[in-house]
């Protein structure tokens, strides 16, 4: 499920879909052509001894299968061959993605959804608007620090310093698929550890 500005890309429902399952709530749509449809959330009734007992999490990895957890990534990237690679890779293993072809593009598909994604991976080349970095920048502030990996060929100081500076790390290309989801464990990991 991936989508860009100006797409109607049903993201609303998704999102929904996404709280339900986090909190294991049934959706259910009823559709009757010509007259409507309608969804409906089962909220189940609860006393205090139906309450589970606090259970630790455990994650387990299970190399190209699903990351734990329901998640979403804005992916910017202005190759298009390369984004819509990178996109499948990420949504086969379970993550929802928000593509964008530029900063400028990638904060206008955020303001129109409304929501902010788990993980930003972004190119640092752009084209002649932001570069990456500015875009990771620009993204922080307006919805929050995201986990975020910089992508680029470009392994010159200058852009090394860039990143460095705004405090974030950089994925070199050609993409090392195992440091990808390394990456992305790491932080359903840190997500899932007792106390945090």
């Amino acid at each position: 499920r991936s989508g860009s500005a100006g797409d109607g890309i049903g993201l609303g429902l998704a999102i929904v879909d996404r709280a339900c399952k986090l909190l294991d709530h049934p959706l259910n749509l009823h559709s009757t052509v010509g007259r409507g449809t309608s969804f409906t959330v089962g909220l189940p009734l609860a006393t205090a001894a139906d309450l589970p007992a606090t259970v630790t999490p455990e994650v387990e990895r299970i190399g190209t299968s699903e990351i734990a957890g329901d998640r979403i990534a804005l992916l910017v990237e202005n190759d298009e061959e390369l984004r819509r690679a990178v996109a499948l890779l990420l949504e086969r293993r379970g993550i929802d993605v928000l593509e964008a072809a530029s900063g400028e593009e990638a904060q206008d598909l955020l303001r129109e959804i409304g929501i902010a994604p788990d993980y930003y991976l972004i190119d640092q080349q752009l084209g002649s608007g932001m570069t990456g970095v500015e875009t990771a920048r620009a993204l922080h502030r307006t919805h929050g620090a995201r986990p975020t990996r910089i992508i680029t060929a470009d392994r010159s100081a200058e852009t090394l310093n860039a990143a460095v500076a705004a405090g974030l790390e950089v994925m070199f290309k050609p993409l090392d698929i195992n440091a990808l989801e390394d990456f992305l464990w790491q932080e359903v990991a840190s997500d899932l550890r007792p106390g945090d």
